[in-house]
């Protein structure tokens, strides 16, 4: 379990966020992707924190199949018209179901948050502030992990204030349920295939400029 907490931004020259403008009144800001199995203790203190959040958002919960109460649970919710429930056909695990949420998403930026996790009041707000204002396209956050029980462990774990595309290729200190980035449709292109593949690039020059240096040594 975590509570999650923005810390910092993440910016590359190429995927300048530019279109600025808001489109509240028409389409959500941010669509909200929650995975779910089996998550009938947790998922109400989820969704609760997300329309705690106090801006225009949508909530898309993609069940996995469960066997449990969690259907039941989400059941004062489903009225709302910025509440989305789809269960899956068969198990797709967390990170198919979230690649569904987002073919179905709605808003201009995208976040993930999983069932037994929450955040903070406010916590969506300060980031979407953070991304409009330095025209970054994601803005990852902390987190302070919890007991089942609710209570703290009094581990926090931090990210940088500021990232830039090098180091992610060297470290990737970005939870993948933390974060809040806008939507590849928008940057051009997708960010993480760009990484991986300048990833594979930096080893090919690596593994050619070590194979250089056998050579010299060996005359």
């Amino acid at each position: 379990m975590e509570r999650q907490k923005w810390v910092g931004t993440i910016q590359d020259s190429e995927f300048q966020n530019t279109n600025t403008k808001g489109e509240a009144g028409r389409t959500p800001q941010i669509s909200v992707i929650m995975p779910v199995y089996n998550g009938e203790k947790y998922i109400a203190q989820a969704v609760q924190s997300v329309y705690a959040q106090n801006i225009p958002l949508e909530l898309i919960v993609i069940d996995d199949g469960s066997v449990d109460g969690t259907r039941e649970v989400l059941i004062p919710w489903e009225n709302r018209p910025d509440f989305v429930y789809i269960k899956n056909e068969r198990n797709l695990g967390a990170a198919g179901s979230r690649n569904r949420g987002v073919s179905v998403a709605k808003g201009r930026y995208v976040a993930f948050l999983d069932a037994d996790d929450w955040w903070e009041e406010g916590k969506l707000a300060v980031q979407l502030a953070a991304l409009e204002m330095t025209g970054d396209v994601i803005c990852s956050t902390g987190r302070d992990l919890m007991n089942p029980d609710g209570t703290f462990t009094g581990k926090y774990i931090p990210v940088k204030s500021r990232l830039d595309y090098h180091e992610l290729l060297k470290h990737n200190s970005i939870n993948s349920v933390s974060y809040t980035h806008l939507r590849a449709h928008e940057t051009g292109r997708n960010l993480v295939c760009r990484l991986l593949l300048e990833k594979k690039k930096n080893k090919q020059q690596h593994k050619k400029k070590k194979n250089i240096y056998k050579k010299k040594k060996k005359i």
